[in-house]
């Protein structure tokens, strides 16, 4: 099972590069590595949603949180 740490790491290193193909690199083979049943909440939280984008559910979180 994938660590939140992982997910967190990666996120620290895409906000540190501008080069798409890094960013590319970086997503993919963190993706390569999860488990099947890991990868569409860790692509949700790469793109900062929590609910998929037929969900209408609000998350209800201010920007200080």
């Amino acid at each position: 099972m994938t660590r939140f740490r992982e997910l967190a790491d990666l996120c620290l290193h895409l906000e540190s590069t501008q080069k798409r193909t890094e960013e590319i690199e970086l997503i993919s083979g963190f993706l390569k590595s999860l488990q099947i049943e890991e990868v569409s909440p860790a692509v949700l939280l790469i793109i900062g949603s929590v609910f998929p984008e037929f969900d209408p559910r609000p998350l209800d979180v201010g920007w200080k949180t």
